[in-house]
């Protein structure tokens, strides 16, 4: 029996050689290749809090995490705190957050779920 969990670990090592030995290769390749298939951002519209039509061209040059959510989903909840202390730390670094809601209440949900749960430097978007 011993002799069974060695090989196991002699052969789990090896697997995870062959895996490890991979990632320079990879990183040879460089950001060039990455960058070959990047396709575009298909056009995306939605709504500031006042009301006001945005596109992704009015975040142009900045680094965006784009966050689907609604009121009804709890990991959504959870991490809306995590996602204002981000955009507080990273604003001014050519990073924004741009938080979607997707409610199925529609837009009229989502001040009063920020009040409770975003935080002051989250800024609600309306998809």
């Amino acid at each position: 029996m011993t002799h069974l969990f060695g090989t196991r670990r002699v052969a789990l090592a090896g697997f995870l050689g062959v895996f490890a030995g991979q990632g320079p290769a990879r990183a040879a390749a460089g950001p060039e290749k990455l960058r070959e298939a990047v396709a575009p951002m298909p056009p995306l519209s939605f709504f500031d809090a006042e009301g006001a039509a945005k596109t992704l061209d009015d975040y142009k040059g900045r680094a965006l995490l784009i966050n689907l959510w609604a009121t009804w989903c709890p990991p959504c909840v959870a991490e809306m705190p995590a996602l204002d202390r981000a955009e507080a730390l990273l604003r001014g670094e050519g990073f924004s957050i741009l938080p979607l809601s997707s409610d199925r209440g529609g837009p009229a949900q989502v001040p009063a779920f920020y009040v409770r749960t975003a935080g002051p430097n989250l800024p609600a978007r309306l998809g």
